[in-house]
């Protein structure tokens, strides 16, 4: 099946949540630990500049399992890539 883009769309099963895993992930990362645990404002100019936050602390910051408790960051500096610096406290 293809978008009015021209992308090619995938439906998955119902109550599959094995088959879209990653998605599955990422949903629950943003839910339970960004969603549920910061006062967020109510329009989206204002929520927009925290979102690329998290987004910095998830792409860069964040160990991940399947890296081996490593950052992105520090998996993509020891492939040899560069990774811009990002300044957040200790506290995400």
């Amino acid at each position: 099946m293809k978008s009015g883009a021209g992308i090619d769309l995938y439906v998955l099963p119902p109550k599959r949540p094995q088959r879209n895993g990653g998605v599955e992930r990422a949903n629950g990362i943003w839910r339970y630990a960004f969603y549920a645990s910061y006062p967020l404002p109510t329009t989206i100019r204002a929520l927009r500049p925290l979102v690329q936050w998290w987004e910095q602390v998830c792409n860069l910051l964040r160990p991940h399992q399947a890296l081996k408790q490593r950052t992105p960051a520090e998996y993509l500096r020891e492939a040899g890539y560069e990774v811009p610096e990002v300044a957040v406290s200790h506290m995400y």
